[in-house]
C-alpha cells in the first residue's frame, strides 16, 4: 500500500516538474500494484473501516492521477470506469472516528 502511495507522489511530483514520462511510469507503477492487489473491488471483508478506507481513498487517488496524467501528457487511460465497482470515499468525520459508512457508487449516482 505504501509503495502505491509512494508512486503516486511521485508522479505528482514529475507531473508538476513537466516530466510527463516519469509521471506516466509511476502512475502506471502504481494502478498496476492497486489492480494486483485487487483494490478496485470490496473484497475485504476481514479489514477494520480505517483499512477499509485507506485502501479506497488509494484506489481513488489512482484513479485520479490516471486520469489527470492521461489529460496532461496525451497517454491512454489505464483503469476504465467499467472496471470499479468500489464505494467512494466516506466524509473526514467518519474516517477519523473509524465508524463504518456504505458509501454510494459510480452507478448509484447520477451524472
Amino acid at each position: 500500500m505504501r509503495s502505491i502511495q509512494g508512486n503516486l507522489i511521485l508522479a505528482l511530483k514529475e507531473l508538476l516538474t513537466r516530466t510527463s514520462y516519469k509521471a506516466w511510469i509511476f502512475t502506471g507503477i502504481a494502478v498496476r500494484q492497486a489492480q494486483a492487489l485487487r483494490l478496485g473491488r470490496e473484497y475485504h471483508n476481514r479489514l477494520s473501516p480505517r483499512q477499509k478506507e485507506v485502501q479506497r481513498r488509494t484506489y481513488w487517488a489512482c484513479f485520479v492521477m490516471d486520469r489527470l496524467v492521461a489529460y496532461c501528457c496525451w497517454r491512454p487511460q489505464m483503469i476504465g470506469l467499467d472496471c470499479v465497482s468500489l464505494n467512494l470515499p466516506c466524509p473526514e468525520t467518519i474516517f477519523t472516528f473509524e465508524e463504518s459508512f456504505d458509501a454510494p457508487t459510480l452507478d448509484t449516482l447520477s451524472f
